[in-house]
């Protein structure tokens, strides 16, 4: 019975997780299959030069009363929203924890082009392999001035209490927020983040970012998968190590290394635990670092 309890609960995630796709019966076309309690809006962003897509999932009752929520953002939405909203839905449904609104950034454009543009606008600098990288302070300009006022002005949020998503480059970009625009988030979930990136760039911008003094105050999630390539276990074994011994005032973070996991099978344990964490306790000036 706990077996095929098992395989359910799989196939109900692998199903949210999936992007739908139109099914076809010899020239009969059918409508795609969507997500129920979702909102879908578009931003024409000045900044990045680019319309983006805006995946909304409201808590259930949203249009029944008047509270004000918490935000979710998530990176590379093309790939994440489905299962992340669902989760979301789920942790809350049980108590774990509060209401939140999840939002996911996309780029609604072809398989090949959604990876040219995220390595475009997740990484901090361009690097050989990726030339036309280094975007991650623009597309942090375009969260701040564009994205954040668009989703406030629609929903009822609250607007100093955001919480950040992001898997491989978008960990690193969550990373990168933390060290570099730190009033950004509030809440960071960084999952198998890209450390090797560059160089190992972050490891260095975290050395100057303690040498200068400069205040880190999230609540911050970090997991890396056992069965994750040696470098990417090492680089974020090392970037996690120095973040907590630095007792940096303010950052509260939680950091494991989860058994039997790879770079793709990470999701779905990690983003839970993540969400259950950042939503456990708030940033407060004094708290440290802690495992």
């Amino acid at each position: 019975m706990r077996a095929r309890h098992l395989t359910t609960n799989a196939l109900v995630l692998l199903l949210w997780a999936c992007p739908p796709l139109a099914l076809s019966s010899g020239a009969e076309e059918f409508p795609r299959v969507g997500i129920r309690g979702t909102e879908l809006r578009h931003l024409d962003s000045s900044i990045i030069g680019e319309r983006l897509e805006v995946d909304v999932s409201l808590p259930r009752g949203y249009e029944e009363e008047s509270l004000r929520y918490p935000v979710a953002y998530v990176l590379d939405a093309e790939t994440n929203f489905g299962a992340t909203s669902y989760i979301a839905h789920r942790l809350m449904k049980n108590g774990d924890i509060p209401g939140i609104i999840v939002v996911g950034i996309a780029y609604d454009t072809s398989y090949e082009d959604f990876y040219r543009k995220r390595a475009r606008d997740l990484t901090p600098v361009r690097a050989p392999r990726f030339a036309h990288g280094g975007g991650a302070a623009r597309f942090a300009r375009f969260m701040r001035e564009e994205l954040f006022p668009f989703v406030d002005a629609r929903y009822r949020t609250r607007p100093g209490d955001r919480a950040l998503y992001g898997h491989s480059f978008g960990g690193l970009f969550a990373d990168y927020a933390l060290l570099e625009q730190p009033d950004l988030f509030q809440r960071i979930v960084s999952i198998s983040p890209s450390i090797w990136y560059a160089d190992r760039y972050l490891i260095q911008k975290e050395e100057q970012v303690f040498r200068s003094g400069g205040p880190l105050r999230a609540v911050v999630y970090t997991a890396v998968g056992e069965h994750e390539s040696d470098h990417f276990v090492r680089d974020w074994k090392e970037l996690t190590a120095k973040l907590r011994s630095r007792s940096y005032p303010g950052l509260v973070m939680k950091s494991e290394v989860l058994a039997n996991e790879n770079h793709r099978s990470i999701f779905g344990v990690a983003f839970t635990n993540g969400l259950r964490y950042v939503f456990s306790t708030d940033p407060q000036p004094g708290d440290r670092a802690r495992p």
